[in-house]
């Protein structure tokens, strides 16, 4: 049993250390001023009822929930990966209104919120910096169908569209790299009709959509991608 715990605790550390960046020896810093992440709506979507036979109140659905902890992660491996790629201290840095409010983005329309928002010339205004980046990340339709055999494919195809630009404070371009991935974990829908005894016929699909940690997976993956 300590063995086991042994190699656990050794195995954290060396996984830790490994993923650190010693800034400490770095005079560098850079600032990710934009981080812009859409998911478009059918692939948030984890079900969808729908009422073809009434007027009002004809569809309701729930959509995939991100956590304060797969927020912060998003922000977290951009600066980890981004530092480790400019040997730079890079973090997230935020506009602020005039009673110190922090601004970021609003969870709307498909975007996250909590993220960096902000335009390069408020940034330079108030940010000194070697590195002044900005990140968008796109998840839409667009990648390959999914087989569900007997000749049938689906009509959800996804795919991320990330883009990266690094500007010096006069914004003169330092690196800009466009990756468009479509080879992700696949979705499948399905659909079936039941009689509701109080709303009557109602189709429901039951979309197996990806969750908020592959959307982070993805995400990480494809940054790397990126940056190498």
């Amino acid at each position: 049993m300590y063995y086991k715990l042994f190699i656990i605790f050794f195995l954290l550390f060396f996984f830790n250390a490994e993923a650190q960046i010693d800034t400490s020896e770095k005079a560098e810093e850079g600032g990710i001023y934009m981080l812009q992440f859409k998911i478009e709506d059918d692939l948030m979507q984890k079900f969808k009822v729908e009422f073809p036979e009434k007027k009002f109140f004809t569809s309701f659905s729930e959509i995939v929930q991100f956590s304060d902890e797969i927020l912060d992660s998003i922000k977290f491996v951009s600066e980890r990966l981004l530092s480790k790629r400019f040997n730079a201290d890079i973090r997230c840095i935020y506009k602020y209104t005039k009673k110190g409010k922090q601004v970021t983005s609003v969870g709307v329309l498909g975007h996250l919120d909590g993220m960096p928002v902000n335009t390069f010339k408020n940034t330079i205004e108030n940010y000194k910096k070697k590195y002044y980046i900005k990140i968008v990340a796109s998840f839409q339709a667009g990648g390959y169908s999914i087989d569900f055999g007997g000749g049938k494919r689906s009509k959800i195809k996804p795919k991320l569209t990330l883009v990266v630009n690094v500007f010096d404070i006069n914004k003169n371009p330092i690196f800009k790299n466009k990756v468009v991935e479509k080879n992700f974990e696949k979705l499948r829908s399905r659909a079936k009709s039941f009689e509701s005894l109080l709303r009557g016929k109602a189709v429901i699909t039951v979309s197996e959509t990806l969750n908020a940690e592959d959307f982070f997976s993805m995400y990480k993956s494809t940054l790397i991608k990126l940056l190498n």
